[in-house]
């Protein structure tokens, strides 16, 4: 068996590699299973809330905003949309989003 030595001279920026690894795979998003929430006032209008974990912020929860847009719109009578209100939640952390669609003529 070979001996292992650790440099420790390079031990502090390997920690600090593996630290920085962890944190930025945490920058995740989810709607778990909440979907579109339909405004029962306002006729194609409907929320949307993006959870976000780690270092995500307002432009990955975008990102995913737009990914669940496209695919809803693929499966109803929609041609285009508008993101009327964003708001941020603290805890739990998520991004609600207000959303008009608009129906193809």
């Amino acid at each position: 068996m070979k001996n292992i030595t650790i440099n420790f001279k390079i031990f502090p920026a390997l920690v600090l590699f593996a630290i920085s690894a962890l944190l930025l795979n945490g920058c995740t998003t989810a709607t778990y299973g909440r979907g579109f929430v339909k405004n029962s006032q306002i006729a194609d209008q409907y929320s949307l809330r993006v959870y976000v974990g780690g270092l995500s912020g307002g432009d990955v929860a975008d990102k995913r905003a737009k990914q669940e847009v496209a695919k809803y719109i693929a499966q109803k009578e929609y041609s285009s949309y508008k993101i009327i209100n964003r708001r941020y939640n603290f805890v739990p952390s998520y991004f609600e989003y207000t959303i008009r669609f608009y129906r193809k003529h």
